[in-house]
């Protein structure tokens, strides 16, 4: 469930999302993942009266996920009161994620690593570039959670056996996939 704040949410919206989310586990949907996005947009009084809402359901035990997504706005009440939960994303250095595709290469499959220190450098057009021109089907993964990236992508590898499991990678329709692990500290939909 999303609920995207504006200007002109209302506090009984806000609080709806907020009872859906503490209540998820009890209706059995305790594993779905709830996200209030724009919350720099709500006034002051809707963002004081949700955070006094989510840390009186926290307390009380509610385990289910709620992301708050916050632009840069200096309005951030909701954001800093609930600081205490906050997360950031580290990236393994560009070395490491260079060397992990150098090891899959020797002893799985081609891969390829395209690396940069900033955005928008065309990383991702590249990848999707070289699916269009070896005639491939473009499969996207982005990875949020970088630090246990590396060692995920290489079990997941590890597991495969071969050829034959490459071979079998192929779509229903013959096509051979080029899979993008988009690791990143923020992925973009296009």
């Amino acid at each position: 469930d999303l609920l995207l704040c504006r200007g002109d949410t209302t506090v009984e919206e806000v609080r709806s999302m907020i009872h859906l989310w503490a209540g998820a586990a009890a209706h059995g949907r305790g594993e779905q993942l709830f996200c209030l996005a724009g919350v720099d947009t709500l006034p002051y009084e809707c963002q004081r009266r949700a955070a006094i809402q989510i840390r009186l359901a926290l307390q009380r035990g509610v385990e289910t996920n709620l992301l708050i997504v916050s632009g840069p706005s200096p309005h951030q009440h909701l954001t800093s009161q609930l600081s205490i939960y906050k997360f950031s994303l580290e990236l393994p250095p560009l070395q490491t994620l260079q060397k992990v595709g150098e090891e899959l290469s020797s002893k799985f499959f081609p891969v390829r690593t395209y690396l940069s220190a900033r955005p928008g450098a065309g990383k991702s057009f590249q990848v999707r570039l070289r699916a269009q021109q070896e005639v491939c089907r473009y499969v996207h993964f982005p990875v949020f959670q970088s630090a246990e990236c590396v060692p995920r992508l290489y079990e997941t590898f590890a597991s495969l056996s071969g050829v034959d499991a490459v071979e079998s990678a192929a779509g229903y329709d013959g096509l051979p996939e080029l899979w993008h692990f988009d690791v990143q500290a923020t992925v973009r939909e296009d």
